[in-house]
């Protein structure tokens, strides 16, 4: 799936493992963070995926700097932790040279801190949570809650989103 061109427009984003070339020029591969303890703002109380989630709550789990199309999406959730190059590590220093937790030599543009949204593609609806890299998320009550919702929300019968 890393490969697949049209993955990244289905989710409206991209984890890149290694740097790639665009017609825009040069994308940076992806930078990756394990345990990070964030704060998370949901954006959109009245969205059926935020039903019983508090408008923040904190959670521990691995984070990722990598594009998201933000003009695709409609934005859910957002993070307080801080997305530059600075705070995450190269996922092609892992990749291409076996370096676990090094950004040495690494250069990336600040990043979105959104972690979930909601978008169409075709006649899907589409959800899309950073979340769940680690057991620590996973016993998080709130992140639980959103992923019943998104379940429930894109297996719902209407192709569009009613709220």
């Amino acid at each position: 799936w890393p490969n697949w061109q049209e993955y990244h427009k289905i989710i409206g984003g991209q984890f890149l493992y290694t740097a790639r070339s665009s017609p825009n020029g040069q994308i940076m591969d992806s930078g990756y963070r394990h345990n990070i303890n964030h704060e998370i703002s949901v954006l959109d109380l009245s969205h059926p995926v935020a039903n019983g989630v508090p408008q923040s709550f904190s959670m521990t789990d691995e984070l990722y700097l990598y594009e998201v199309y933000e003009e695709d999406i409609e934005p859910l959730l957002a993070s307080n932790f801080t997305f530059n190059q600075k705070h995450f590590y190269s996922a092609a220093a892992v990749v291409e040279r076996g370096e676990r937790f090094s950004n040495s030599g690494w250069s990336h543009a600040p990043g979105s801190a959104l972690v979930g949204w909601t978008k169409q593609h075709g006649q899907s609806r589409i959800c899309y949570l950073q979340g769940g890299d680690d057991p620590t998320a996973w016993a998080n009550p709130h992140f639980i809650q959103l992923l019943s919702n998104a379940i429930q929300w894109v297996g719902a019968q209407s192709p569009t989103p009613e709220y």
